[in-house]
């Protein structure tokens, strides 16, 4: 074969290269375009994927995109709230314009389209391609995803890219997706209350103050009365000391069941209780406070007979309710305050007793 013909035949093979290049390449342009008018056409800027749609826009190369994957299922409140995040951080994505490809400081970032896949018939064998045991979870899906062949390199980029949220994550805001998300996909989408989300909160804080005004003119002489902010802090410090917000965040019960049968006020591990354990302790601990004051009131004035009786009387109910604290910390846990030293410190004056160091 002479050099005239090898160059022919490498030229030819060269222009189908280009054609078929260019024609993958246009088939990716294509398919962003496509995502990207179904984007302006939902209202969440999320699009619902079926089976077949994934395939085509996710499994399928060419794809020069990246799309973050949200799966979600019927009769689920974890996804149902989250879903709502979810379309604020989308509307953010199209309002900024990263459904586009974009050129910055010499990087090319690619574009970024948000779907939605709701568990059915049509989609379990989705599901369990990523071994789902549990909703939701956010999947962010790079191009090389699919050219990703070894089980063992998948499962490292599911790691790094694959968000499994549970009640464990604490309340998954918008702000904390999109963090995530521009994390994943290189973009700097800043977070924007809605203007009507500004006016609503407005709102509530105006009327929050109106009426705060108008109830302390009408109830002046009641808000400014020391008895009523006493009884009103002591309130407050026995909800807090209660532990009722650990209570409603883990959906403690208010009371337990023994093996016995019987109802139980107190449970026995070092790191849960009832609800009613809560009040219980956060009440004794500040009776302790309340007998000290009484104690305090009674020691105005002439000393009597009658006030000694008193003194005695409520020195032996602090006594006894520190006791019962004493008691029910050790019931619940070995580490726990001791009203009397241990038995092993020495005694004795007071700069050897250590007693007096505790």
């Amino acid at each position: 074969i002479n050099a005239e013909y090898m160059g022919k035949i490498i030229s030819i093979a060269i222009l189908i290269l280009s054609l078929i290049y260019v024609q993958a390449d246009d088939e990716g342009v294509l398919k962003a375009r496509e995502l990207r008018r179904m984007t302006f056409e939902e209202t969440s800027a999320v699009i619902t994927l079926d089976a077949k749609n994934y395939k085509h826009y996710v499994q399928t190369s060419p794809r020069p995109y990246d799309i973050v994957i949200f799966f979600t299922a019927d009769n689920c409140k974890l996804c149902d709230d989250l879903y709502k995040e979810y379309v604020t951080v989308a509307q953010l994505y199209r309002e900024a314009n990263a459904n586009s490809p974009k050129k910055e400081n010499e990087r090319k970032l690619r574009s970024v389209f948000f779907a939605r896949i709701p568990f059915n018939q049509q989609t379990i064998r989705i599901f369990q391609q990523y071994d789902f045991k549990n909703v939701p979870n956010l999947l962010i899906s790079h191009p090389k995803m699919n050219l990703i062949n070894q089980a063992e390199l998948k499962n490292s980029y599911l790691k790094q890219n694959l968000w499994q949220i549970s009640m464990s994550d604490g309340v998954v805001t918008a702000q904390k997706l999109l963090s995530y998300i521009n994390s994943k996909t290189e973009r700097d989408v800043p977070y924007k209350e809605s203007i009507i989300n500004l006016l609503v909160v407005l709102g509530i804080l105006s009327g929050a103050l109106f009426l705060a005004y108008w109830l302390f003119k009408t109830f002046k002489r009641f808000i400014i009365n020391k008895k009523v902010w006493f009884l009103g802090s002591m309130i407050v410090y026995c909800i807090c000391m209660s532990g009722v917000v650990f209570n409603i965040i883990n959906e403690v019960p208010f009371t337990g069941m023994s093996k016995q049968g019987e109802v139980q006020w107190i449970a026995t591990g070092g790191r849960m209780q009832y609800g009613a354990e809560g009040y219980i302790m956060s009440f004794t601990i500040a009776s302790v406070g309340l007998l000290f004051l009484g104690i305090k009131l009674f020691a105005k004035g002439e000393k009597t007979t009658f006030k000694r009786i008193v003194y005695a009387a409520l020195t032996i109910m602090i006594w006894t309710v520190i006791i019962f604290v004493e008691n029910t910390y050790r019931r619940k846990s070995h580490y726990n305050p001791h009203f009397f030293p241990p038995a092993h410190y020495v005694k004795g004056p007071l700069m050897r007793d250590q007693g007096t160091t505790v």
